[in-house]
C-alpha cells in the first residue's frame, strides 16, 4: 500500500522528541551520509497523527517525491519515526520485501522509467 503522512507544520518541528524525516534527510540517509539539524515532532503529536495515518515500521520503504525524487530509503527498526507529507511517499511493505524494493528502485530500468 502507498501512503503518505498527515501535515506537520513547521511550527511542531522540535529539538528533541519522535524523528521527523524530509526529504532531504532520506537522500542522505540513503546515500549513507551524516543527517545534520535533525528534526523532532512531540511525542504527543506523533501519537495522534500516527493513530490518523500510521507510522512506518521495519522493513517499510519511503521515497522521495520532491527535491531529488524517486529516493528510496528502507526503514531498519521499529523506532517511532514520522515524515513530511507531501515530500515524501510510504510503501508499506506487507507482502514486498523491502530491500528488494530499494534494490529495485535503484536499477537504471528503474530510473529511466
Amino acid at each position: 500500500m502507498i501512503g503518505s503522512a498527515s501535515r506537520v507544520h513547521q511550527g511542531d518541528w522540535r529539538e528533541h522528541g519522535i524523528r521527523f524525516l524530509r526529504s532531504s534527510d532520506i537522500v542522505k540517509m540513503s546515500n549513507r551520509e551524516i543527517v545534520r539539524n535533525r528534526i523532532f515532532i512531540e511525542k504527543k503529536l506523533f501519537n495522534k497523527l500516527s493513530a490518523e495515518t500510521g507510522s512506518p515500521k521495519t522493513d517499510d520503504v519511503l521515497i522521495t517525491g520532491g527535491g531529488s525524487i524517486g529516493t528510496a530509503y528502507r526503514i531498519t527498526d521499529d523506532s517511532p519515526i514520522y515524515f513530511k507529507d507531501a515530500d515524501v511517499l510510504w510503501i508499506r511493505t506487507k507482502n514486498i520485501n523491502g530491500k528488494f524494493l530499494v534494490s529495485y528502485f535503484k536499477t537504471n530500468i528503474f530510473r529511466k522509467w
